[in-house]
């Protein structure tokens, strides 16, 4: 869709004081007692940040549904030069709190029950209290990646020890204007995905880190959440092979003049070109921030099941990038700084570097691997635009298929919020044309050509004729995604001569859309 990025404040804003502390995160992580299932253990972690570089003396007192687990307990808080301070309490859940075990939508007892955990502070000096009350849900989750036939592994989510098949798409932005964003329209959108039957969803890593409302509705209702970092699809290489971040220049006031003159128009680009992401110490600090901020603040949700670094920037350097200081580049930003700040900071569940990967595999091949969307490993993302699609056997027979879809128009309807009727004809109009974003692919035609190898195209006409089209490009799409969909769901059995199948994930591309034209989506 269009690039609108909002400019200013656009989030509330404050301001904060206090005398002694206060609490900024709280983190979780549980785990049930292996002697008895229905006993839990629940780590606390407090991030506290003061002013004071003096030892403070504090009281903590924590509660799980306004039950006491710690009562007036004294600690000594004393701060790093940052004034950053943690505080870590490992509980046995009392017998008197019966717990119910969170589960995905559709999974064992499909049980989404939350928990209210406050951590209060407090001073024996003092009447400042700082406390901080999170929605928790007792669950474990692990990413099983254990050798098949074929030489793979298996790549699958089990949770509380049930294997899940992860089934359900890929999530984009809500609103290109985050500001206009309402809690009810993310509740719709994610009762769809729950009531479809879909307990995964892929929050996709060219997109934003959600709001807590987001994650707050994927905890009740039981949708599990693959968190991309956002970063996406960039280390492009220099035509020349150049380790550079700027391009030429902005020409000249006499260049822009004598173009007015002339009639020439000028397409600008910004003077930013053919580089990935940069590696400077300035950059790496502000990626830091960014990583440490996101996992404190979305840790405990029980509906993450699994952090990825970025979306699909391994793929590009494979298939673009042959200059070793890119893949320098690569490793120094998602393995050296923000695998390590993942896996140190949130140790309750799975990291990868990229989506896709070769998982475990990856490491063999130092993160940068040959072919990270190896069918025996790992997540693939699998785009055809040139075959039927009807046909199963066309499809890839990957662990985990973490995007995979196909174009349609969107209803009449939707298109008449943007376009005049004059532009709803068939052949398609510049403006419905003008709409189409495939990349290299030109959109109208793939819509048209695959829906052309099964239905007779309309013939020339108005609306009534651009209806048609729309109507045989969605029964194309429902039916191409249906026949993908449905090889994933059947296909659990791994080739032991090629080590291809085992699927056990299917998340296609994409949930919704933010703007009126040619789309993957659902809704």
């Amino acid at each position: 869709g269009p690039a609108f990025p909002t400019q200013g404040i656009w989030k509330s804003l404050g301001v904060e004081s206090y005398d002694r502390a206060v609490i900024r995160d709280i983190m979780v992580d549980t785990k049930p007692d292996p002697k008895t299932p229905n006993r839990w253990t629940l780590a606390v972690s407090a991030h506290i940040e003061t002013g004071s570089q003096t030892p403070l003396d504090a009281i903590i007192d924590i509660t799980l549904d306004g039950k006491p687990l710690v009562a007036k307990h004294s600690q000594r808080l004393t701060a790093d030069p940052l004034g950053a301070v943690k505080a870590d309490f490992v509980i046995t859940i009392p017998e008197d709190i019966p717990i119910t075990a969170w589960y995905p939508n559709g999974v064992a007892d499909n049980t989404q029950q939350l928990y209210s955990l406050q951590v209060r502070l407090s001073f024996p000096d003092s009447q400042e209290v700082s406390a901080q009350t999170k929605r928790i849900g007792f669950r474990t989750i692990r990413l099983v990646q254990s050798p098949t036939p074929g030489d793979g592994l298996t790549f699958y989510f089990e949770v509380n020890g049930h294997p899940v098949f992860a089934k359900g798409s890929n999530w984009i932005p809500a609103n290109v204007l985050q500001e206009d964003l309402t809690e009810a329209y993310v509740r719709d959108l994610l009762v769809s995905a729950r009531s479809a039957n879909m307990n995964m969803l892929r929050v996709w890593g060219g997109g934003v880190y959600e709001s807590d409302v987001f994650y707050g509705l994927a905890d009740e209702l039981g949708i599990m959440i693959w968190q991309d970092m956002m970063y996406a699809c960039a280390a492009y290489p220099c035509a020349r092979g150049q380790h550079e971040y700027v391009a030429w220049v902005y020409e000249s006031d006499v260049f822009y003049g004598l173009a007015d003159e002339l009639g020439i128009m000028i397409w600008q680009d910004m003077m930013y070109a053919c580089a990935p992401y940069p590696v400077n110490p300035e950059f790496l600090l502000s990626v830091d921030v960014e990583i440490s901020q996101q996992i404190r603040r979305l840790q405990h949700h029980p509906s993450i099941a699994i952090w990825a670094g970025n979306n699909e920037i391994e793929a590009v350097i494979a298939a673009f990038v042959s200059d070793e200081r890119h893949k320098q580049d690569y490793r120094e930003l998602f393995v050296k700084h923000m695998q390590t700040l993942v896996t140190d900071g949130d140790t309750s569940r799975p990291f990868v570097t990229s989506s896709p990967s070769n998982g475990l595999r990856d490491k063999l091949e130092n993160y940068t691997a040959k072919n990270p969307g190896d069918l025996r490993y790992g997540d693939v993302h699998s785009y055809n635009y040139m075959s039927p699609q009807w046909d199963w056997t066309v499809y890839p027979r990957g662990k985990f298929i973490s995007e995979y879809g196909q174009l349609s128009y969107p209803s009449l309807d939707t298109w008449l919020t943007a376009l005049p009727d004059s532009d709803m004809t068939y052949p398609t109009s510049a403006g419905v044309r003008h709409r189409n974003r495939l990349g290299f692919f030109n959109g109208t035609k793939v819509i048209e050509g695959l829906s052309g190898n099964y239905f007779e195209m309309p013939a020339p006409g108005g609306v009534d004729r651009f209806a048609d089209l729309i109507y045989l490009s969605q029964i194309t799409q429902a039916m191409a995604i249906k026949t993908q969909t449905e090889l994933y769901r059947r296909d659990r059995e791994v080739d032991p001569q090629t080590g291809f199948g085992g699927t056990m994930g299917a998340l296609y591309w994409q949930l919704n859309d933010i703007w009126p034209a040619p789309t993957w989506a659902s809704i």
